[in-house]
């Protein structure tokens, strides 16, 4: 961190040393730190999509919702194909009860599901499950914890949620006159 510094004193506007320097406290889980320096790299360089992302990350990890969107709209408006800002900005939009849009947004990353990491994928499965239980709709967040658990068959936390999803579809539907009957005598 040190060279880093460094490299930051010696030229200000050196863009990659704040991006560096905001990776290394985001993954030190100092995200406040991370986003002022996420922050310096779009001051320098209006357009660089990967700050902005990390900018969208790290205020969703600190439960800044609305800073999360709209980092990932200003992302979206420079380059509207790039995933990552639509994972980002669909955690943010299910956090703030935005389950609509949350799901629109996840939509586009699980489409271009061949083209994107694992971890992007899987997030939005998650999140867009959680959106679909949320409004309701409870055999569209069963289909995507399925295959959020394709990628990851050991979740027992995803498992058991689709065994509870399950058993209360189960007791929702009506019981015939018949079941009853037979449950009786056994």
């Amino acid at each position: 961190m040190k060279n880093i510094e460094k490299a930051i004193h010696l030229n200000p506007d050196l863009t990659d040393g704040y991006m560096v320097r905001g990776i290394i406290c985001h993954l030190k889980g100092d995200n406040d730190e991370a986003i002022s320096n996420f922050r310096e790299v779009t001051e320098r360089e209006a357009e660089n999509l990967r700050a902005y992302s990390y900018i969208s990350k790290c205020c969703n990890a600190e439960g800044r919702y609305a800073e999360a969107i709209e980092a990932a709209e200003k992302g979206l408006q420079i380059n509207g194909s790039y995933v990552n800002f639509f994972v980002n900005k669909g955690v943010a939009l299910y956090h703030t009860g935005q389950y609509e849009e949350a799901v629109n947004a996840l939509r586009r990353v699980i489409a271009n599901q061949n083209t994107v990491h694992t971890a992007a994928v899987e997030s939005a499965y998650r999140f867009r499950g959680m959106s679909y239980e949320k409004l309701g709709d409870t055999e569209k967040a069963i289909a995507d914890y399925r295959k959020l658990l394709r990628f990851n068959p050991d979740r027992r936390d995803v498992k058991k949620r689709v065994s509870e999803l399950e058993k209360q579809i189960d007791e929702s539907k009506p019981k015939s006159r018949f079941s009853s009957i037979f449950r009786r005598r056994k």
